[in-house]
Formats: C-alpha cells, structure tokens, sequence
C-alpha cells in the first residue's frame, strides 16, 4: 500500500507566502493587486519575483530534507505561474505588444518545473 504523503504545515504558509509577496510588489508600486493592469515592464518585474519565488520554494525543502512532502503544494504554484504566463502572453499578442521577454521566461519557468520534476523523482 502507498503511503499517504503529508505536507507540513510550513509548507502551506511557505508556499502562500511566495505567491502574496510579487502582488504586493505590484501593490506597493502602482496602488493596485492585479497584475494584469501594469505596464509591461512592472509585470515582467512581477514574473520575475514569482519565478525566484518558485525556484527558492524548490531548493529550500531540499535543505530541510522534506522534499517528497512538499511536491504536490510546490505543483499547483507551478500551475499558477504558468496561467497567469500565459494569459498575459495571450494579452500581449492580443494588443500587438513585443513578449520575448515574458516568452524566455516562460521557457525558463517550465526548465524550472522539470530541474525540480526530476529532483523530485530522484527522492523518491
């Protein structure tokens, strides 16, 4: 019989505290929660935070040595970034914006994902 994995209570708040910090950044520069009423530059910006956020959400449960714990919370960031991606590449292309930029990073995001995919399989 599998056994039941159990994520930790640090983890919720770990992973909460990842996604709340890049909408304050936009909040603390523009006055407003959503992402998707800045300038492409701020968004890229709020990405940016978002993507560091994720990769520090990936190697920090490393050091503490809870990693299987910590896969299934860690995945639907990875979902959320890359919604959040892709509707504003869609919202670019829409209004005939250059999205290289948010393209590389998308590219990045999903190396991202699978660097921290196999490590992920490598613990188990």
């Amino acid at each position: 019989m599998k056994e039941k994995m159990i994520v930790p209570t640090w983890g919720y708040v770990f992973l909460l505290i990842i996604i709340f910090v890049p909408f304050l950044y936009v909040y603390a520069m523009t006055a407003q929660w959503s992402p998707f009423a800045v300038k492409g530059s701020l968004f890229l910006q709020f990405y940016g935070i978002c993507l560091g956020g994720s990769c520090l959400a990936i190697l920090l449960p490393r050091l503490f040595d809870s990693l299987a714990d910590f896969y299934a919370p860690l995945k639907w960031l990875f979902i959320f970034m890359l919604v959040v991606g892709l509707a504003r590449l869609c919202q670019g292309i829409y209004h005939h914006k250059p999205v290289g930029y948010l393209v590389l990073m998308l590219i990045a995001e999903w190396g991202v994902w699978q660097l921290g995919k196999m490590g992920y399989n490598e613990k188990r």
